[in-house]
């Protein structure tokens, strides 16, 4: 749990993200819960929070991040009446 509480975003994706929750799961994983700071396509998102864990797991292999739900903007399965 120490851990957890060190746990910040590296300086060069501090514009970038920002960690919203962190928990630690009984096999000893953080898993990180991160937002971004301003809204991005998939493309652009994808590769930030891949460089993202890769930078954060240098010093902690054990971390996971893992992006905040977005919820469903598919505005044509909203007219169809699917929730999901």
């Amino acid at each position: 749990m120490r851990m957890i509480a060190l746990l910040k975003v590296p300086d060069n994706f501090v514009q970038l993200v920002e960690i919203t929750n962190v928990s630690e799961d009984s096999s000893g994983v953080l898993n990180v819960e991160v937002v971004l700071k301003k809204s991005l396509p998939p493309k652009e998102r994808g590769p930030i929070l891949l460089d993202l864990e890769d930078e954060m797991c240098v010093g902690n292999p054990t971390i996971r991040i893992w992006h905040k739900p977005l919820g469903d903007k598919n505005s044509l399965r909203n007219l169809r009446g699917v929730s999901l």
